[in-house]
């Protein structure tokens, strides 16, 4: 399925790295400055594609995530949404030289009744709601809210609330490219509250993971009082002596766990957050 639902000049896009020129960079500067690999790992084990299942991916850019999911589960369907034709051309060359099946479909976030989606099992976004004004951040909430089957699952990965000086310094760079004004709500922590105001009823943030570029926290919840109860487990020493050392934000987890490989990781990470990379 590849749709075009084209979007006029809207003043609330904001294409891929800020600037339309840049999108050919996009999939190098991901993975350079937002340890990429990190948190989608953490989203799709939280994702947790099955068979049967219809998954929607808002703001799916050039459709990595998208193919993860599909490669997590070639038997679930597998639907992308962004309203940029441009990274939509990436994605569908990307799946096709992996062999994977994904029905593509151009369009705004707030536009999927429009577009005839749904209803879906389970509705993520990846760095998304930080580039969008705050009027639109809850319509593309609500939106997704709408094509949610009843106990269906929203994931989010996006940069939340900044908690430290050390992470709101360096997320200034997302902010001199995608805007003070869209970005700074983010900043704030403002994302649960949005959540929760588009119907969402359980807001849980799984994980805030440090990256070069400010934190990136990952999200689940469940609208109509749905129970979607899988929580992760963060690879850490102790998010109270990770934070102690200054390397990273004390994020809200619920039941944190300690993973047995945790020690051995974390002692090869650099102490610079420009550098807190695991040594492979």
């Amino acid at each position: 399925m590849n749709e075009r639902h084209p979007v006029a000049q809207n003043p609330n896009y904001v294409p891929a790295l800020g600037r339309p020129e840049l999108t050919g960079f996009y999939d190098h500067a991901i993975a350079l400055l937002t340890r990429e690999r990190r948190w989608r790992t953490a989203l799709l084990e939280l994702v947790v594609p099955s068979p049967g299942e219809t998954i929607l991916d808002v703001g799916c850019g050039t459709g990595s995530f998208a193919i993860m999911m599909k490669r997590q589960c070639p038997a679930a369907r597998v639907i992308g949404v962004d309203p940029d034709p441009v990274v939509l051309e990436i994605a569908r060359a990307k799946a096709i030289k992996a062999g994977i099946a994904i029905g593509w479909t151009e369009a705004m976030g707030d536009e999927l009744a429009r577009t005839g989606i749904g209803p879906v099992d389970k509705a993520v976004s990846s760095l998304v709601f930080h580039q969008c004004p705050l009027p639109m951040k809850r319509a593309i909430l609500a939106a997704m809210h709408g094509t949610l089957r009843p106990g269906g699952a929203l994931l989010i990965a996006d940069y939340g609330e900044q908690r430290s000086r050390t992470m709101r310094f360096l997320f200034r760079q997302i902010q001199r490219l995608d805007g003070f004004e869209n970005t700074q709500p983010n900043a704030d922590g403002v994302l649960p509250k949005l959540f929760a105001a588009a119907g969402f009823e359980r807001v849980v943030e799984r994980q805030s993971i440090p990256t070069p570029t400010g934190s990136i926290s990952i999200y689940a919840s469940a609208p109509n009082g749905g129970n979607y109860g899988i929580c992760l487990h963060v690879n850490m020493l102790t998010c109270g002596q990770l934070a102690a050392q200054g390397l990273f934000d004390q994020p809200k987890v619920e039941n944190m766990g300690r993973d047995k490989h945790a020690s051995h990781e974390y002692q090869n990470w650099y102490r610079h957050p420009f550098l807190a990379w695991p040594r492979r």
